[in-house]
């Protein structure tokens, strides 16, 4: 029994066929170096209820349509990353009632707006999830002293621009 011939490639069908190949060997590639040596860390999120909860609030008030947090949302303010490290939760509580213009080292074209109209525990869980966006280096000391039960912080990778 004689097997079937298979049709001839032209040209055009070849360069697609080594095309294809050369892309998926190099997404092979880097896919290996990123799991041998994933790229650093820069940011830490700590997780806890309350945080899990002003995560909702901030997805639910569409902050992310101003804001970045782990290089996702918008750029037309500043991103979030790193607020927990930065700011104390008094004065994010007072931020967030009353918005300061230019509170960052740039100007943006869009004002924040009031979040005053929010209850307070809305706004508590708001400035948790905000203070739970620390930079890595405050988990360190942390990790060697946490107890069973302890919210333990979740590493996200933070997109390099």
């Amino acid at each position: 029994m004689k097997l079937p011939s298979l049709p001839k490639l032209r040209l055009g069908e070849w360069i697609v066929a080594a095309g294809t190949l050369f892309i998926c060997a190099f997404a092979a590639l880097v896919g290996t170096l990123i799991y041998l040596k994933p790229p650093p860390t820069q940011y830490a999120y700590a997780h806890s209820l309350a945080a899990q909860q002003g995560e909702a609030i901030y997805r639910r008030e569409s902050c992310r349509d101003c804001h970045q947090i782990f290089g996702n949302g918008s750029t037309s303010g500043p991103p979030l990353d790193g607020e927990g490290v930065r700011r104390s939760p008094g004065w994010l509580h007072a931020y967030l009632v009353n918005p300061l213009q230019a509170a960052g080292d740039k100007r943006y074209r869009v004002r924040m707006p009031s979040y005053g109209s929010l209850n307070v525990a809305d706004r508590d869980a708001l400035v948790a999830y905000l203070l739970a966006l620390n930079g890595p280096d405050v988990w360190a000391p942390l990790a060697q002293h946490r107890k069973p039960g302890d919210a333990s912080p979740v590493t996200r990778q933070s997109s390099t621009q």
